[in-house]
């Protein structure tokens, strides 16, 4: 009774509760009991809508529904509802990269996206220049990608951000459909503008509209889990359809999905030889205009 008044306490807000059950009715053999809850602060009582049947040695306990009473002037009630969910999971970037490569696929091209910056930056440290090609735009990348399958037969991994799916029309309905070629191609998406989801302005549309684009050009597609077990199976459902199709499939990845993974390798820019700086790409195209005007 004790620990039962001190769960109630905190999680009602009430630094001063009596707790007791009073009978509800019932046959000899099923006593259903209402934990009924007094206030010595507020002067009420509140009792649960919901009853705990005791019937022989077994019991069970229905969802609580626990409210304060409405003060004057006030419309919101605090309700007292149990946990769902106690720890937050998140996939970890190096075992998403460990079952890709189970399943063969050791090619990764595409658009950087925020969503997907940890999975990226493992793919980095992890892959070497040539097997890791960050493409000028989302079409091209599906191109290098279908040229990786016909060169190698291997599935290649194309990441890319959902605003990014009006590149891929082409190449996936005129290149790796399996109408065409039939090249399959691992598509992961970030889901920017998730309906429901908090996000800037220009997201929204094209968050909304996204399964609904996949579905439309024949792209079926799976929400892939935040946990290890849950990204296990939706792979094995994507690697069978492109076993048994030859065509590409999509992972829809939300806000959050990955364990936060920082870059370990040092990124050197414009340090080989014949690279230029914009700058310097722009004052020899300076100099090739006269002097005088024309």
């Amino acid at each position: 009774m004790t620990a039962l008044s001190a769960l109630l306490r905190g999680s009602l807000g009430v630094p001063s509760l009596s707790v007791g059950f009073a009978a509800a009715g019932g046959s000899s053999g099923s006593r259903a009991m209402r934990v009924v809850v007094s206030s010595a602060r507020r002067g009420s009582t509140v009792a649960g809508s919901k009853t705990l049947a005791a019937r022989g040695k077994s019991s069970a306990v229905s969802e609580p529904d626990y409210a304060l009473p409405k003060e004057e002037g006030k419309t919101d009630m605090r309700i007292y509802r149990p946990m769902t969910e106690t720890v937050r999971t998140f996939l970890n970037p190096a075992h998403f990269f460990l079952l890709l490569k189970a399943h063969g696929t050791s090619f990764y091209t595409g658009v950087p996206d925020s969503l997907l910056k940890d999975m990226c930056a493992y793919i980095t440290d992890n892959m070497p220049k040539e097997s890791h090609v960050i493409a000028a735009n989302e079409g091209t990348a599906m191109a290098i990608a279908a040229g990786h399958h016909l060169a190698t037969g291997k599935v290649a991994c194309v990441y890319l951000q959902n605003s990014g799916l009006g590149n891929t029309v082409n190449p996936l309905l005129s290149l790796c459909s399996s109408k065409v070629y039939s090249i399959p191609v691992l598509l992961i998406v970030g889901w920017r503008g998730e309906p429901g989801k908090k996000d800037e302005p220009q997201h929204l549309v094209q968050g909304a509209l996204t399964p609904s684009l996949l579905k439309e050009m024949g792209v079926p597609y799976e929400i892939l889990p935040d946990y290890a077990e849950g990204a296990f199976e939706v792979l094995n459902k994507a690697y069978a359809y492109m076993e048994k199709e030859k065509a590409p499939f999509a992972l829809l990845v939300k806000k959050q999905t990955f364990e936060k993974y920082r870059l370990q390798s040092e990124q050197a820019l414009f340090t080989e030889a014949g690279l230029l700086h914009r700058e310097e790409i722009l004052e020899k195209i300076a100099e090739g205009f006269p002097s005088e005007p024309l």
